[in-house]
């Protein structure tokens, strides 16, 4: 402590002379900052040319963060560099359309059940056959097979008879 004490500038150091000046005898010399390094440009091979992110994107016009996020997004080197930004729009609308209609087939397809077969008088055939040759609904049939009609009620239209 009293060797901190002894290594204090004095009052007349700390007040500085008379030109409002501080004293800099005893002022520690602060190293300037190191410049961060940058880090090293990304290298991207495409057709056999090996080119920095910057230059990819100096030569196809397509900006440099849409490269980034494209590469991020799991994109081909190929597909990043090569499809427009409007076509990449273009494509997602149109995978996003098939994912959704593969989503309502799949949807439809279990509300449906497996292709239902009834069999009638030692004939089989599919419940939308059945209902074809019945006049009734598919899903007038298969309600009431649901709800426990033996097959001869269920295909029996209003008036009791069956036709085939």
């Amino acid at each position: 402590m009293r060797k901190q004490i002894a290594e204090a500038p004095s009052p007349e150091e700390l007040a500085g002379d008379r030109k409002g000046n501080r004293a800099t005898k005893n002022k520690r010399k602060v190293a300037p900052p190191k410049p961060k390094d940058k880090p090293e440009p990304k290298l991207i091979t495409h057709n056999g040319e090996t080119l920095t992110l910057k230059e990819w994107s100096d030569r196809t016009g397509i900006g440099q963060p849409t490269l980034t996020n494209r590469m991020n997004a799991g994109w081909t080197v190929a597909d990043a560099l090569t499809i427009r930004p409007g076509q990449a729009k273009r494509r997602a609308g149109e995978a996003l359309r098939a994912k959704i209609e593969a989503d309502v087939a799949e949807r439809q397809r279990r509300r449906r059940g497996p292709n239902r077969v009834l069999t009638y008088n030692g004939e089989t055939l599919p419940l939308g056959e059945w209902a074809t040759r019945t006049g009734l609904q598919a899903q007038t049939i298969a309600k009431r097979i649901k709800n426990g009609w033996p097959v001869e009620r269920a295909l029996m239209v209003g008036d009791g008879r069956c036709t085939e």
